[in-house]
């Protein structure tokens, strides 16, 4: 979820509001976008056919039928939420790029993203929530593993230029994992994100690293080296 302080996606179980545009199916079949504008949500079933190729070499299950809804804002949560997954219904919402390009301000954690970009980033963070919804019996991740994975999907799919956006000001250490904690992400979600990536992308690290959360044999609740 990309709440405020990010809140943690079991935080919000409310089904979305029913005073829907007409769906749009997506040509995978497996996820119906609810837009207003018909050229966005067909936006929306490609962003996240792009991202395929990403989830799998990353080990992330597919999700059950999805529902997207692009609202101009997200009824039930706090005033600057930007996007939420609701497991109980298996459905996510995302503000739409028109408001996000007006309505984003110092207080957000993504200011000075480009509006279209970040409406991308967002969709793609959601969407992994809603994959790890699927993990097998008997796997399951923390708070703070969910959310590097929906980060470093995220951040992964960003335009170089607009990723350095978030990365400004993050330390750039060791790139190690002791600061990837619940502590950071209620703190400072840009850090979060920030610190998530810059381990991500160390070759060391990667799709292996976020396998190894899925599996359980790491998780970012222990300490890590």
């Amino acid at each position: 979820m990309l709440c405020a302080l990010s809140l943690p996606a079991a935080g919000f179980s409310q089904p979305m509001p029913r005073s829907d545009p007409p769906g749009h199916t997506c040509p995978q079949g497996d996820l119906t976008v609810f837009a207003v504008d018909p050229g966005l949500a067909e936006r929306a079933c490609a962003i996240v056919q792009a991202a395929e190729p990403l989830f799998s070499a990353c080990g992330l299950p597919g999700f059950d039928p999805l529902r997207l809804y692009v609202v101009r804002r997200i009824e039930g949560t706090s005033e600057h939420c930007l996007g939420v997954y609701v497991s109980d219904t298996n459905e996510i919402a995302v503000i739409d790029p028109v408001v996000l390009a007006d309505d984003s301000g110092p207080w957000s954690m993504f200011y000075g993203l480009e509006a279209n970009a970040l409406f991308a980033s967002l969709l793609i963070h959601e969407v992994t929530h809603a994959r790890l919804a699927n993990l097998a019996d008997g796997n399951s991740c923390s708070l703070a593993d969910h959310e590097y994975i929906a980060y470093a999907m995220q951040l992964a799919t960003l335009p170089d230029e607009q990723r350095d956006i978030i990365l400004d000001g993050v330390p750039d250490g060791d790139a190690g994992t002791s600061l990837i904690n619940e502590v950071t992400l209620a703190m400072s979600p840009r850090v979060f994100a920030g610190l998530a990536w810059r381990h991500f992308e160390r070759p060391e690290n990667g799709c292996r690293y976020v396998r190894s959360l899925l599996d359980g044999s790491v998780s970012l609740e222990r300490s890590e080296p």
